[in-house]
């Protein structure tokens, strides 16, 4: 809810995967290229060795492809001030996991979309991305392409090694399946987020105010108070009782309160709810 605009990623039919490793939200398409280092560690061994000798092989790949490449901070590769790879880590016992993105040609537009979460007045104890400005490398060679950066990042990291499809033999493996499988599960990507709360108010012309306050944990709805002078104060009541408890979405705020148009027969309060409905779904959706 903080890193994207998940209304429009509902709308646009875009998957939404939650990875172990944290850090900000990215937006992936056939243009963004994915890297993954896996690095057994040892009782001698630094992350930031590690760290430090991966962006080397970074670097040099992209070097000789004729790129001007430095790094920024902890995660990021720039050309400029423009910002062309960003990163994040995990570490278990014995391994070392370095992955990022390097946008060759992703639609930015889509980019900037997805990536502009509601302007909802959103209070969270989670942690807000850093903006920064992005590039697509064929801005600089403009017939750079997947298969040309693959082989660039296999020949630096092995002089012999050309990239190869293992595409079978990854989607195959139990350890890929199961691991898949948690990654898009509804309680891994929204379930274990922090609390957060939000407070959105209107006056609807011929309706009446509304002043909205609910909190989400879990990923769900777990209180909800509306204040409003509407003529049917009955209507708040089943409204807050009808969205207390459901999955924080806009498909489910809005199969709730078309339950609830479905079922009031009072023509005056059925238009007070589909106003309602109206509104704040659109509201949502920003």
């Amino acid at each position: 809810w903080k890193e994207c605009n998940l209304a429009k990623l509902e709308e646009e039919k875009i998957s939404l995967s939650r990875r172990y490793s944290g850090g900000g939200a990215v937006y992936h398409d056939l243009g963004c290229t994915i890297f993954t280092f896996v690095n057994p560690i040892s009782s001698s061994s630094h992350s930031s060795s590690i760290i430090d000798a991966n962006f080397d092989i970074l670097i040099s790949s992209l070097k000789s492809l004729g790129l001007e490449v430095s790094r920024r901070g902890r995660n990021d590769l720039v050309i400029g001030d423009r910002k062309i790879s960003g990163s994040a880590f995990k570490q278990t016992a014995d391994t070392h996991v370095h992955h990022g993105t390097i946008l060759v040609n992703t639609d930015m537009s889509k980019l900037s979309s997805l990536l502009t979460p509601s302007k909802l007045k959103l209070e969270s104890k989670g942690i807000s991305s850093v903006r920064a400005r992005v590039s697509n490398l064929t801005d600089y060679i403009p017939s750079l392409s997947h298969d040309t950066l693959l082989d660039s990042l296999a020949r630096q990291y092995s002089p012999n090694q050309t990239s190869e499809n293992i595409d079978d033999y990854i989607e195959s493996s139990p350890v890929f399946q199961r691991h898949f499988t948690q990654l898009k599960d509804w309680n891994w990507r929204y379930g274990s987020t922090p609390e957060f709360s939000h407070h959105i108010e209107t006056r609807i012309d011929g309706i009446g105010c509304f002043e909205i306050h609910y909190q989400v944990n879990y990923g769900k709805i777990s209180k909800i108070k509306i204040f409003s002078d509407i003529l049917f104060p009955d209507l708040i009541d089943a409204i807050e009782s009808k969205l207390c408890k459901i999955e924080y979405s806009v498909s489910n705020i809005r199969s709730a309160l078309d339950e609830l148009i479905q079922a009031e027969h009072h023509d005056d309060k059925r238009i007070v709810l589909i106003e309602f409905k109206q509104w704040l779904l659109y509201e949502l959706s920003l």
